[in-house]
């Protein structure tokens, strides 16, 4: 194979001119080579003016060259620093308007034509990721029943996958799987082959809905409800463990209508004669009331028993045993066990028996008398169970919110922060 050989322009130009195909030995020319230039006399050449300039010239716009760069990034800088001062980002803006981003869109391809993408993105403060995305946006597709561009979107669930879901979903067949149950499983069929996640995310985009409805009926959200208070307690015992691993029991006696804690106490041990004490220490605060509550406990041994029974026929107190003579479980109770725990004893360093009696008579005297409850309106325990706070005392409250608000805002109208340009 022969290799050509390419020789400069000029020296073509030169032999031509003098029509000496030996002008140049040393470059050992083909005499045909050089015959060949003789003959065609002048070559066209493709070049630039400014290749022909003298140093001096080409030193000389360098120089202008860099004083305008110099310029047009001082300006830049000065431009952005006054954007960011005034807190304008356009990478935290939202452009509402598809035009704009068209018309930006088409800014931006037509200076990467100078620079590079990135410089340009950069220059105006726009992410990569955001750029794309709107490239994506404006993407049209021709295609039907597609909802975007799978090209755009390779990893995308393709039509006939999306019926496959759909079908799996909607079918009586499969009503008993659950989601991820229905991914795995078509996974193991070779007919769909996506995660869970993205069955949930179709299932929700789609609105589809299992075919089998719920006959059983559901379970109570709300729980009894006593309609005034001394109408109903709740009794029960919780484990809870001191630093040292000891067990320690607490038993609580709480009002339903008000969920005042009435009586508790933390021991060792449990069992009818601790209940029986419990009760009497609850009764000794409503001795004086006329009506006498229902005692609602759970059927624990410490709460069945020949101790408990003896207090309640010298009462005369009803006994109503939770999920056994009613539907209705003792969850108020166990709500209250869970607040004080999760809240406050699960903090506190319970070393002995003797501080956790300690701690738990602080918790009690701070729900009773201290803290608001939402379900109460914005009362404490203690003011609902005494009758201290009624249908003024909500308005008086609403009230206050109110004028709260009117008073924000004119203080926030009246701020002046010196170059705010609201």
């Amino acid at each position: 194979m022969t290799n050509y050989r390419c020789y400069d322009h000029r020296i073509k130009q030169m032999i031509a001119d003098t029509g000496n195909p030996n002008l140049f030995p040393q470059l050992k020319i083909p005499q045909s080579t050089s015959r060949e230039w003789i003959k065609k006399k002048t070559f066209d050449v493709v070049t630039l003016p400014e290749l022909n300039y003298s140093n001096d010239e080409l030193a000389t716009q360098v120089s202008q060259l860099k004083d305008e760069i110099e310029t047009l990034k001082t300006k830049q800088k000065l431009v952005i620093f006054t954007f960011r001062i005034f807190g304008f980002r356009l990478q935290y803006q939202r452009l509402p308007k598809a035009e704009n981003k068209q018309l930006l869109l088409e800014a931006i391809q037509a200076a990467a034509k100078q620079l590079s993408l990135k410089a340009c993105l950069n220059a105006i403060g726009l992410s990569l990721a955001r750029y794309r995305n709107w490239l994506k946006s404006n993407a049209s597709c021709e295609l039907e029943n597609v909802a975007q561009c799978p090209r755009h979107h390779p990893t995308a669930l393709s039509n006939t996958e999306i019926g496959k879901i759909i079908e799996y979903v909607t079918s009586k067949r499969f009503a008993h799987f659950s989601i991820a149950s229905l991914a795995l499983y078509t996974k193991r069929q070779g007919d769909v082959f996506a995660s869970h996640i993205t069955w949930s995310r179709v299932v929700r985009k789609l609105k589809l809905r299992r075919p089998l409805k719920r006959i059983y009926p559901a379970k109570p959200k709300i729980g009894i409800r006593a309609s005034a208070p001394n109408k109903l307690w709740h009794i029960d015992a919780s484990i809870i463990k001191l630093q040292d691993g000891t067990k320690c029991f607490i038993q609580a006696i709480i009002d339903n209508h008000s969920r005042y804690i009435l009586a508790c106490r933390a021991t060792k041990n449990y069992g009818g004669i601790r209940t029986k004490e419990l009760l009497r220490q609850a009764l000794t605060k409503v001795q004086h009331s006329p009506s006498k509550p229902a005692i609602m406990p759970d059927k624990g041994s410490e709460n069945l028993n020949d101790e408990v029974d003896i207090l309640l026929r010298e009462h005369q107190l009803e006994r109503i045993i939770a999920q056994i003579d009613v539907d209705f479980s003792n969850s108020m109770v166990e709500a209250l066990f869970r607040r004080m725990k999760h809240s406050y004893l699960f903090k506190q360093s319970l070393s002995s028996l003797e501080v956790l009696q300690e701690k738990l008579q602080y918790y009690i005297n701070e729900s009773n008398f201290v803290i608001p409850q939402s379900v109460l309106g914005g009362a404490t325990p203690s003011e609902i169970f005494e009758g201290r706070f009624g249908k003024q005392d909500l308005v008086q409250l609403a009230d206050a919110h109110k004028e709260a608000i009117k008073i924000r805002i004119a203080t926030n109208q009246n701020a002046n922060c010196g170059i705010c340009i609201a």
